[in-house]
This record gives C-alpha cells, structure tokens and sequence, in this order.
C-alpha cells in the first residue's frame, strides 16, 4: 500500500482563491470571540456551499495524518468537486451543488 500525502491547500495568498471571501472571514462575533479565544471549533454550512471551519480543531487524513490548513478559518468542501479536497475551490457554484446553509 502507497503512503498517502496529506492535502495543503494551492500555494496562493489565499488558500482558496476562487472560493468567495465571506466563506472565510467571520460571520457572528460569538464565532470570531471563540476563535480569538482558542474556544471549541464553530461549523458553519453555507448554503450551496463550503462547511466553515473556525477556532480550535485538527484536519486529518482518513489515516489519521495531520493536515496543515495554512490558516485557524478553513472552507471545507461539501461539493465533491474541489481539485484540492477537502478544501474549497469554489468549484460548488460551478457544478450547480445545492444544499441548505
């Protein structure tokens, strides 16, 4: 068996350039203070898109690798069609995903 490679978002000043920017920046103070505060992770699905990942947490492959995010907020893909899974593209408004928020 092939040892995996964790995946680490495109090398950009954003880790998801075509993503919107709400997707990232802080939607609630309560979000944005548990963040600061290093309090548990806030999830926050986005209708017709990616899951927003704030505060403390771990990303971590299947078998159990660490994955280096790049940043403490991270769009997680719920598509299926990011080239960069689990990680955002923006890829949803292009395949047309529908989900509620």
């Amino acid at each position: 068996m092939s040892e995996a490679t964790a995946p680490t978002p495109p090398p950009d000043h954003s880790p998801w350039p075509d993503c919107e920017q709400r997707y990232v920046t802080p939607v609630t103070a309560e979000a944005d203070a548990q963040q600061q505060a290093g309090g548990r992770a806030v999830i926050t699905p986005y209708r017709d898109g990616p899951l927003i990942v704030r505060g403390d947490f771990d990303l971590r492959t299947q078998d159990g690798q660490v994955i280096d995010p790049g940043r403490a907020t991270v769009a997680l893909c719920r598509c299926g069609h990011s080239a960069v899974k689990p990680f955002c593209d923006g890829t949803h408004k292009k395949a047309r995903f529908q989900a509620p928020g």
